[in-house]
């Protein structure tokens, strides 16, 4: 059965398994802060993976059934 999104949430078989988030949360802790200070920011280069042929497509922030947070 198809999945199908209504206010923020996506349903399968009639159950929620993801509800769509306001932003991302902030999982930081003094020693991811500590490292990205030392580091930087990630930025993720999506440049490196653009293809004319392929559409990329995102989403999220979304928690899924299982507390996991998706963005991507």
């Amino acid at each position: 059965m198809p999945e199908r999104k209504q206010g923020g949430e996506s349903y399968r078989n009639g159950l929620v398994y993801a509800k769509q988030l306001p932003d991302l949360p902030d999982y930081s802790n003094p020693a991811t802060r500590e490292t990205e200070k030392q580091l930087g920011p990630f930025n993720y280069d999506q440049e490196g993976i653009r293809n004319v042929d392929i559409e990329i497509v995102t989403r999220g922030p979304y928690e899924l059934d299982n507390g996991a947070i998706y963005q991507g």
